[in-house]
């Protein structure tokens, strides 16, 4: 219920001005269906690429209220993996830069 009011923007339309779904399954079950616009990412280095990485890098430059939910087939324990990974990914940037603009983990 509340992905849905997320992606329609019935009750967070005002709060963020992007979304990214990272589908954390595997690349078959991703194929077999998934949620409209979400990106299949289910390797830590794929992670920190997308996010961390020079192809993206305005992506997380800050300004942006950008929400990212991650989700897998159970989000028991995949999702909230990939989650701890990216805040992981965020603190050791924060610590070798000292500045990372934008982020509220």
């Amino acid at each position: 219920m509340q992905m849905a009011k997320l992606l329609t923007g019935y009750d967070f339309g005002h709060t963020y001005e992007k979304i990214i779904i990272v589908d954390c399954r595997f690349p078959y079950e991703y194929q077999g269906g998934h949620i409209n616009g979400a990106i299949n990412i289910n390797r830590t280095q794929d992670l920190e690429e997308y996010f961390l990485g020079d192809k993206n890098s305005d992506l997380m430059k800050g300004g942006d209220k950008i929400c990212i939910i991650f989700h897998c087939e159970y989000s028991s324990h995949r999702g909230p993996k990939m989650c701890a990974q990216l805040t992981h990914f965020v603190i050791i940037k924060l610590m070798r830069t000292g500045f990372f603009a934008g982020i509220v983990i």
